[in-house]
């Protein structure tokens, strides 16, 4: 389903952008790794997914920091109640910069409806969750950090940060003229 389609089926229902993971997890392979289940154990069913690896199955294979220019920009941009970024990781020896943590804030931003939305930001590494804070704290989020209970979701608890999109005029500002 591409991102048109996706939007008209759910043209009077919540919309959720779902970065970093597939729509059939179950079936993953990661060049000689196999598949493991959705790390939030979500099959992503009402959900638009993005991931860099079509091995996910995802429904539009696109690195999202190179989304502008890209029908998912072109026609998801101001339509999403949440985007979602699932343990983004490329392992210790070639970590994501902080610009391009940035940037993926700024496209999660630019795709969310206007006046509501958040951003929630999922990551085991304290830095990540810190610029995500950051970039959305910038863009006028209040942004809250999470751990969930190990008992109630993953064995480890899921760790992320919130960004709950406001109409503060520090919100209004940046829509205009941050970006």
């Amino acid at each position: 389903m591409d991102i048109k389609q996706y939007l008209a089926i759910r043209a009077e229902r919540s919309k959720n952008l779902v970065i970093g993971c597939g729509t059939t997890p179950e079936r993953v392979m990661m060049g000689t790794m196999p598949g493991t289940a959705c790390s939030l154990g979500s099959d992503h069913h009402n959900d638009f997914t993005v991931d860099v690896s079509s091995d996910a199955s995802p429904n539009l294979t696109l690195d999202f920091s190179q989304s502008k220019g890209s029908d998912l920009l072109a026609q998801g941009k101001g339509h999403f109640d949440k985007v979602t970024f699932e343990y983004l990781n490329r392992g210790p020896r070639n970590r994501f910069s902080e610009a391009e943590v940035k940037g993926w804030i700024e496209g999660a931003d630019t795709m969310l409806k206007d006046k509501s939305g958040e951003i929630l930001f999922y990551n085991g590494d304290s830095r990540y969750r810190a610029q995500a804070r950051s970039a959305m704290e910038e863009r006028g989020y209040t942004v809250t950090d999470v751990k969930e209970d190990p008992s109630t979701t993953s064995p480890n608890g899921h760790v992320y940060c919130k960004g709950k999109k406001d109409d503060s005029l520090t919100s209004q500002f940046w829509r205009l003229f941050g970006g």
